[in-house]
């Protein structure tokens, strides 16, 4: 586990996202840029960020997946998955350096459309997204966690 040890200021941000599976039962996936400044840099994750303040946590993963993918999901397409992670990284946020401790709300969507068919725009911090079948998410870099969340869900076996 990544540990604060150049003791930079820390930040406690609630992060909001979802896994999106396509009609023929593929995972999305993005990767952010390695001087984006955001958590986990070169690591692939589900679409989501930061919960802005008087936002829901399914507002927040809404405006998200939108944001970093183009897709448009309405509230009663999430369902809410039970398990909360938790991550530490170092982040830069306005040219500042912090120590980052997030908590994640993780949401589900089921896409009428298959991988193929899904239209995608990356309009936010992402510099590429993909589709993953469920073998492929067993050996793929992921953000730490992530590989144990879909373990933890039954989505990939060990």
């Amino acid at each position: 586990m990544l540990n604060n040890s150049s003791d930079l200021p820390l930040l406690s941000r609630d992060i909001a996202s979802v896994v999106v599976f396509s009609a023929d039962n593929k995972v999305l996936m993005g990767k952010k840029g390695l001087h984006s400044g955001g958590a986990y840099a070169d690591s692939w994750h589900i679409p989501g960020g930061g919960i802005e303040v008087g936002e829901s946590k399914q507002q927040a993963a809404i405006r998200e997946l939108y944001e970093e993918t183009g897709i448009v999901a309405k509230p009663q397409d999430l369902i809410m998955v039970e398990d909360i992670g938790h991550g530490e990284a170092e982040k830069t946020k306005d040219n500042i350096k912090y120590w980052c401790i997030m908590a994640f709300y993780r949401f589900v969507l089921h896409l009428p459309t298959t991988a193929a068919e899904t239209k995608l725009c990356i309009t936010d911090d992402l510099v590429e997204l993909r589709w993953f079948d469920r073998a492929e998410l067993k050996n793929v870099q992921q953000i730490p966690g992530g590989r144990e969340f879909f373990i933890g869900q039954g989505w990939i076996d060990e």
